[in-house]
């Protein structure tokens, strides 16, 4: 949810505009969903979709409480004011110098927060627990190619305690989080707090915002490549086209690597920090635009800094000062470009109703194979798709039967919001079922309807893929008539279907059938639906010829 936010030169009103190169643009102050008036909301960063974004909150008495020691979670052993003395002192050997006061309050304590998007943007709040966040300084910088690792601030020892740096993280489908993993930057001995980093689409390009010289209290902009898996090169400065004389701070790097977005309190900015930007000349990482600044009303004589660009719905976000705490902000600066929407799902084995590992294959449905695939972690996956694109997608496990599907979402109504998908895969093994959408049959005859056919010539392609396999077509029923008359329903039913099979090549001794009526309902008839989910069609393996 968001309040629209804007400013005038001389108050503060319900709606100001500005005019940049031609256009004119709205700042907006993410809701109290989001910001507070008493903290400060900062590093705002924001999923490929634009349905989520993630944020720090900073000196909140709502924060992640844990404290590792020696492997152990010490802060529920602890009375409240021997925790405060522990997170004092923990905050004062970060620092290098004491802290005083209610160290909750302190510039340290900062978790990690994220929003989604569901009735309406950003309306549904998370607070990770550990080991995304804990008692410690917790900040997501960047995300990285795959869309559910992100880049954190610090490295975090298992065993308790932290390091300067920077840590891979991720959300794993369940929800929950891995614990972090340190980067591998060469020769990176940094010892200040002030840092940031924004990686490149690809991974292969690191832009920090670094102390100048170690010990130094103003930041340049330096860039790091990769060597390899988790390794990146030794931090270079960007040299003079670049940065300046002042601070260059919060870097991000456009999706497609062709902007860099940046905080400065270089001239002429208006005061603090100021938002700029600036654009490859090149394929190479030397040769940039002068630096360009982004006028009031999105700089301000506040401090304006941490920008990141969603090129999905052509907002840039930021945080700012300027309403007396550090808020989030956004501005469209660009149009929307094709959105892409998360799907969290899962693989479900039929047989059992428990999630099944496996392999997740998808594409465009027009495509004449599966362009991509994912493994599963105990079942669950995470994936991002195109919206408003048809896709297919299936599971796949070598000795079980799978079923494909057809995606489609609009992104006028899926907009932001993850959807939940579940693939079946039903198990090759006597007593098993192959699963299919309902067949049809004309009222109470055992003619099949037409659209039935298509899944028929699935079951076709099952019997012919696994050859091993015989089944027995099993007939119901719903209760509307005589148990006799039911019971030979379902049994011309099934001998349709099998006569079906048969002119379709299945051998008919791979083949039975089988009509129970209405003895084996699957809900109580109470309405037409119940009584026509009685109506079915099952298909069981009875025999598997090894």
């Amino acid at each position: 949810m968001i309040r629209k936010f804007i400013f005038s030169l001389t108050a503060l009103l319900s709606t100001t505009y500005c005019t940049l190169w031609g256009q004119t643009y709205i700042v907006e102050k993410l809701d109290s969903t989001i910001n507070t008036k008493e903290f400060d909301e900062v590093t705002p960063i924001i999923t490929h979709d634009g349905g989520t974004v993630y944020f720090t909150r900073v000196g909140s008495s709502d924060f992640i409480k844990t404290i590792w020691i020696d492997g152990k979670d010490v802060s529920n052993d602890l009375k409240y004011n021997e925790y405060l003395h522990n997170l004092r002192e923990i905050y004062s050997e970060i620092s290098g110098k004491p802290v005083s006061g209610n160290p909750e309050k302190s510039d340290f304590n900062q978790d990690i927060w994220y929003a989604e998007s569901r009735e309406k943007p950003f309306d549904h709040l998370v607070h990770p627990p550990s080991p995304l966040n804990n008692a410690l300084p917790n900040s997501i910088c960047s995300l990285t190619p795959d869309g559910d690792t992100y880049v954190v601030v610090n490295q975090f020892s298992k065993d308790g305690g932290m390091n300067k740096g920077f840590s891979l993280v991720k959300q794993l489908p369940d929800g929950t989080w891995s614990d972090p993993e340190p980067m591998q930057i060469d020769d990176y001995n940094i010892s200040s707090a002030a840092i940031s980093l924004t990686m490149s689409n690809d991974a292969n390009v690191l832009i920090m915002s670094l102390p100048k010289t170690q010990g130094s209290q103003d930041n340049d902009l330096f860039i790091s490549f990769k060597i390899d898996e988790n390794h990146w090169s030794a931090p270079k400065n960007m040299g003079a086209q670049v940065n300046s004389s002042f601070k260059e701070l919060t870097p991000y790097l456009s999706p497609d690597g062709k902007e860099l977005y940046f905080a400065s309190n270089r001239p002429p900015s208006v005061g603090g920090l100021d938002l700029f930007f600036i654009s490859r000349l090149d394929d190479g990482w030397d040769n940039w635009t002068k630096p360009r600044r982004f006028v009031e009303p999105i700089n301000t004589t506040g401090d304006e800094s941490q920008p990141y660009f969603n090129m999905t719905t052509g907002h840039l976000y930021f945080s700012s000062k300027r309403d007396g705490t550090h808020d989030i902000y956004r501005v469209k600066i660009a149009p929307d470009v094709e959105q892409e929407l998360t799907i969290k799902g899962r693989i479900i084995n039929t047989s059992t109703g428990q999630p099944l590992d496996g392999r997740v294959m998808y594409g465009d449905a027009d495509a004449a194979f599966y362009e991509k695939y994912v493994e599963t972690i105990e079942g669950y996956f995470l994936i991002r798709v195109k919206q408003g694109k048809p896709i297919k997608m299936i599971a796949y496990k070598p000795g079980y039967i799978n079923h494909e599907v057809i995606l489609n979402y609009d992104k006028r109504v899926f907009f932001g919001k993850p959807q939940d998908v579940t693939l079946y895969l039903d198990s090759v093994a006597i007593g098993g079922t192959i699963s299919l959408n309902p067949i049809y049959f004309k009222r109470s005859t055992p003619i099949i309807l037409q659209e039935s056919y298509s899944e028929l010539d699935y079951l076709v392609e099952v019997m012919r893929q696994f050859t091993e396999i015989s089944i027995t077509v099993e007939g119901h029923t719903d209760s509307n008539g005589t148990p006799e008359t039911l019971m030979k329903l379902s049994e011309d039913r099934a001998a349709e279907v099998r006569k079906y099979l048969i002119r379709n090549k299945i051998h008919p001794s791979r083949i039975a059938v089988i009509g129970y009526g209405a003895t084996k309902p699957l809900s109580k008839e109470t309405d037409e639906e119940s009584r026509r989910l009685n109506r079915r069609v099952e298909f069981r393996i009875t025999k598997i010829a090894y």
